[in-house]
């Protein structure tokens, strides 16, 4: 795990395609798609250890906007079910300054394979953890003497 972390950009601050694409309200594109337009644009990028299927760029916020309007105009979202005064509105009611290019990067294939390292630490066993003893729900009561 160290030795993926390593191998993460030195920036603070990750994003999960997810999550954008729930903002979007558009299906959510393949990461190395999305890695492929982030290199492609020209940026760096890396897998982030904090959350599954996360990535770290160099890129900024309006582009990587960009490269999902770009998304939402080749596989469309139905507007009509969409709130006016909605941030999904106000996002895909702009135009993308550039056109993203989804082609397959060289560099978005090591990035995404597994190299046999863990990349999120798994639970050691089943049912691990505090267990049932630390919330038990019996609190010890006060002599008031």
């Amino acid at each position: 795990m160290l030795t993926l972390a390593k191998q993460e950009l030195d920036l603070p601050f990750y994003f999960t395609p997810a999550k954008i694409a729930g903002i979007f309200h558009c299906t959510c594109p393949p990461l190395e798609a999305v890695a492929s337009a982030l290199l492609n644009a020209g940026h760096k990028v890396s897998r982030s250890h904090a959350c599954a299927g996360s990535l770290k760029t160099t890129a900024t916020r309006e582009d990587i906007h960009d490269i999902f309007r770009t998304w939402v105009k080749r596989h469309p979202v139905k507007t009509t079910k969409i709130a006016d005064n909605s941030p999904a509105k106000a996002l895909l009611s702009k135009e993308a300054r550039t056109d993203a290019n989804f082609e397959k990067h060289l560099d978005a294939i090591p990035l995404l394979s597994k190299v046999g390292l863990v990349r999120y630490q798994q639970n050691p066993t089943s049912h691990w953890g505090p267990g049932t003893k630390a919330i038990s729900g019996t609190k010890r009561k006060r002599d008031d003497d």
